[in-house]
């Protein structure tokens, strides 16, 4: 499902790139996608990760129902404050906080899409607790097939961003429809309000976790305009080159929620099963990056166009966050039970990131800032590295293959160098 949803992203990418709107229209697009992701991400993103963990403990079928019904209500209620909220503050409050230079005549009509698409997320978290994978499978189709054409349709038919904002809100209609059927279809409503309390207990941590992880993308692209006077065509070169490519994050990630079971109950062997899980995956990534890397100037604008061409030596320095990526220390602190530390090293990595953007931004532009965020990736893996050496005796090379790492890391760092004079 994931691997749909990112794919659907950056296809949408391609096609609004594709489709004659030019960069300034595409980068108001960009920049109402910035506002959505930086006002809810973090709390759905948290909520949704308790909902798994509090959903998974539900034995009797009553119990189950009044869980969804009562956690569709508090995330249709939490989406629409967002969105009165935003019709509240109006187009000017927002595009002063953001720093751009440019109005967002489309906020309510782009609030309506929120409300409708936010709690959709639990269709597909639902479905992973039922273990319902065929409607899964078939719920990922509907969520790759109608992103793409709720986006095609409008802009190949002589559109502009208002009629993709409509066809965002019919697509997400269909979602939310789907979803009031599997919760409500047939069913009494019933509602435990303790319930909703310890779903919320459970979340907090995560949702203030997600926060952190959340802030690096909202003040990488709040940096962008504010230092480039909010001009929506620096903003659409920023957001199309710092795309970081799908496969690598879905793998990476997926290796590392894998094991993390795998490490809990199998202590020195899940390292060493980590160890080899990741050697496999660097041998399948570290050569797909280096072959992008290389011949980026012939795919990129057959991919996005001429237009986004000055984005590639941007998509060129992302192309580095691999060498972090592979590294997966996380896992095993998650294992260990260190989420409270780990909470605490996000905060520095954070305060790291944001240091370095606003220093590197002057002297080396937008691939100044994805510069400082591989520096402080690379900072909080190596900075976990330590803390299980020095504080449970576990060496990284128990759980890295540091040669096969290295190797190829200098190889990849050598090639971004020769792509670079």
């Amino acid at each position: 499902f994931q691997v749909f949803r990112q794919g659907s992203l950056l296809l949408g990418a391609v096609l609004l790139a594709n489709s004659g709107l030019g960069r300034a229209m595409i980068g108001s697009f960009e920049l109402y996608l910035y506002l959505g992701t930086t006002l809810s991400f973090f709390w759905v993103n948290g909520l949704m990760q308790g909902f798994l963990r509090f959903g998974s403990k539900l034995e009797s079928a009553l119990e189950k129902q009044q869980f969804y019904q009562g956690a569709y209500l508090f995330l249709l209620l939490a989406a629409s404050i967002l969105a009165v909220s935003l019709h509240y503050f109006g187009e000017g409050t927002i595009a002063e906080l953001l720093s751009i230079g440019i109005r967002l005549p489309l906020l309510d009509l782009y609030a309506i899409y929120l409300l409708l698409h936010l709690p959709a997320f639990l269709a597909e978290h639902y479905l992973l607790l039922e273990k319902r994978s065929f409607l899964l499978r078939q719920y990922a189709g509907y969520q790759f097939g109608g992103y793409l054409m709720a986006l095609a349709i409008p802009v190949f038919s002589g559109g502009g961003i208002a009629q993709v904002f409509q066809g965002l809100i019919v697509w997400s209609m269909g979602k939310h429809l789907f979803l009031l059927r599997l919760f409500f279809w047939k069913k009494t409503l019933s509602l435990d309000l303790e319930q909703q309390r310890s779903w919320l207990i459970v979340s907090l941590p995560l949702v203030a976790y997600a926060l952190i992880g959340g802030v690096h993308d909202s003040f990488d692209s709040w940096l962008v305009n504010r230092a480039f006077g909010g001009d929506p065509e620096i903003f659409a070169l920023y957001r199309y080159g710092a795309r970081e490519l799908p496969v690598v994050m879905v793998l990476s990630a997926a290796l590392s929620t894998a094991m993390i079971p795998v490490l809990t109950q199998k202590g020195k062997e899940g390292h060493a099963m980590l160890k080899a899980r990741a050697t496999q995956l660097m041998h399948l990534l570290f050569p797909l990056s280096v072959f992008l890397l290389l011949s980026s100037d012939y795919w990129f604008p057959l991919l996005f166009s001429e237009t986004f061409r000055d984005s590639i030596p941007i998509f060129n320095t992302l192309v580095l966050v691999l060498l972090s990526r592979l590294l997966f220390p996380q896992a095993v602190m998650i294992a260990l039970g260190q989420q409270k530390t780990m909470l605490k090293v996000a905060v520095v990595e954070l305060l790291l990131n944001m240091s370095l953007s606003m220093i590197l931004v002057r002297y080396w532009g937008l691939q100044g800032i994805i510069a400082s965020t591989l520096i402080a990736y690379l900072f909080e893996k190596i900075t976990y590295m330590v803390l299980l050496y020095k504080g449970h005796g576990i060496a990284p090379k128990t759980y890295h293959n540091w040669k096969v790492w290295t190797i190829y890391s200098a190889i990849t760092l050598l090639v971004y160098a020769y792509r670079s004079l």
